[in-house]
C-alpha cells in the first residue's frame, strides 16, 4: 500500500495541470486520521487516503480510481513526446467506431479479414509500414512524378489519388455500399448514386434512404479523409477535427445547396484509422431504431431492454463499417505499393498468400518494435 502510495503521488506531482480524481471521505470522524484537503482547492485533485483511515473506513473504488489517474498521466506523457502526426493517429485510433473491426467475429463473410489484411490495418493503426509498403525504396518514384516521403505513416501515398490507380475509389465504396446494405435491413429503401437538384443532371449523392424519420429523403454524401495529412495538419490537434472539417466542407458545396426541405443532407465522414463522423453515429442510431421498431414491436421490451437491444443494433453496424472501411483503406495502400514497386522496376518476392503463422510472425515483430520505440524511447 506504501509502494502504491508513494506511485502515485509520484504521478500526480508529475501532472498537476490534468485532472484526476477527487477523493471525498464520509462524515468526518475525529477518532480516524482524515486525508489531506487539496492544497489548492480550485483544482481537482486526488488526496489519497492515509492507512490509517483506510482501515477505518471503506473507499469506494479506490484501485479504479488509482488506475484510471494513471492510465491518465501514461496517455499525456506519451502525447507530450509524439510528433503532430502520431498526436493525431492516436487520437483517430480511440475515436468513436475506429477499433470495431477488432472486436468483430468473423461469423459472416462481411466480418471476416484475411490473415494479409488484418495485420496490414493493425500495422496501419500502429504508424509501422505494411508488408508491401515496407519493400518501397526511398527513391522510388510514385505515378505521379513524385517521390513521396515514405517514412510519413504512408500520408503521402494514401492522400495520392494517383498511387493505388483504381483501388483509391475502394475505401470511398466499400463503406458506402455496406451503409446502403444496413439501410435496406433496417427497413428502408434506398438507393445509390442518385442525382439531386432541381436540373436533376450535375449533383449526385453516394446513398439516399426514402421516407428518413418519417419526412423526407435523407441524402447521404460519402468521403474518407486522412487525420495526418497536409491539409489537416493545419487544423488544431483535436479527436474528430479531421472529419468534421471535411462535413462541413460537404455542406457547403453544390450538391448539398440543390437539396431542399423535406429532404436533409448528411456528410458521412470517416477518418483512415477508422474514426466514425458524429453525422454517422447519429445515422446508424436512427437505423437501429427503426429496426427495432420493426422487429421487436410486439416483444413487450421495456424501455431498459430497448436501449440494450440498441446498443447491442449499433455495435454490430459500427463492426460492419469498421471491417468494411479497413478493407477499403488496405487495398488502397496494398495496390499503391505494389504499383511503386513495379513503376520502378522491383520484382515483388513473396507473391503467395500470406499464411496465418506468417501473419503472427510478422504482427508480432512489429509490436514488439512499436513498444521498443514508444515505451522505451530512444
Amino acid at each position: 500500500m506504501a509502494c502504491a502510495r508513494q506511485q502515485y503521488s509520484d504521478g500526480v506531482a508529475a501532472g498537476e495541470e490534468l485532472k484526476v480524481f477527487y477523493y471525498e471521505p464520509q462524515p468526518r470522524d475525529e477518532s480516524v486520521p482524515q486525508p489531506d484537503p487539496p492544497a489548492d482547492s480550485s483544482k481537482e485533485a486526488f488526496v489519497f487516503p492515509s492507512l490509517a483511515y483506510l482501515i477505518a473506513k471503506k473507499a469506494a473504488h479506490l484501485q479504479r480510481k488509482i488506475s484510471k489517474s494513471r492510465l491518465h498521466l501514461d496517455v499525456r506523457s506519451l502525447m507530450q513526446r509524439a510528433d503532430e502526426s502520431t498526436k493525431r493517429r492516436l487520437l483517430s485510433c480511440a475515436g468513436p467506431g475506429a477499433g470495431g473491426f477488432l472486436l468483430a467475429h468473423p461469423v459472416r463473410p462481411d466480418l471476416q479479414m484475411g490473415p494479409a489484411v488484418i495485420i496490414d490495418s493493425v500495422l496501419f493503426r500502429l504508424g509501422v509500414k505494411g508488408i508491401n509498403v515496407a519493400k518501397i525504396r526511398p527513391t522510388d518514384r510514385c505515378q505521379c512524378g513524385k517521390v513521396h516521403d515514405y517514412n510519413n505513416l504512408v500520408s503521402e501515398i494514401i492522400c495520392c489519388p494517383k498511387a493505388g490507380g483504381h483501388t483509391w475509389i475502394l475505401r470511398h465504396d466499400i463503406p458506402k455500399l455496406k451503409l446502403a446494405e444496413i439501410a435496406r435491413q433496417a427497413g428502408f429503401s434506398t438507393k445509390v448514386e442518385s442525382r439531386v437538384g432541381s436540373d436533376q443532371r450535375r449533383y449526385r449523392t453516394d446513398v439516399t434512404i426514402y421516407d428518413y424519420c418519417g419526412s423526407g429523403n435523407a441524402e447521404l454524401d460519402f468521403a474518407v479523409t486522412h487525420p495526418s495529412s497536409k491539409s489537416n495538419l493545419r487544423h488544431r490537434c483535436i479527436q474528430g477535427i479531421a472529419a468534421k472539417a471535411y462535413a462541413r466542407k460537404k455542406v457547403s458545396e453544390s450538391g448539398a445547396r440543390g437539396i431542399h426541405a423535406p429532404d436533409i443532407f448528411i456528410p458521412i465522414i470517416m477518418e483512415t484509422f477508422g474514426q466514425f463522423s458524429k453525422q454517422l453515429m447519429n445515422v446508424l442510431h436512427t437505423l437501429a431504431e427503426n429496426h427495432i421498431d420493426q422487429s421487436a414491436t410486439d416483444a413487450g421490451y421495456s424501455e431498459e431492454h430497448r436501449r440494450a437491444l440498441k446498443g447491442v443494433v449499433v455495435s454490430g453496424y459500427v463492426q460492419l463499417l469498421s471491417v468494411a472501411m479497413m478493407k477499403g483503406v488496405v487495398y488502397n495502400l496494398d495496390a499503391a505499393a505494389k504499383a511503386i514497386i513495379r513503376n520502378n522496376g522491383k520484382d515483388l518476392r513473396g507473391k503467395g498468400t500470406l499464411s496465418t503463422g506468417r501473419a503472427e510472425v510478422l504482427l508480432a515483430s512489429a509490436l514488439r518494435a512499436q513498444f521498443d520505440s514508444l515505451v522505451l524511447g530512444d
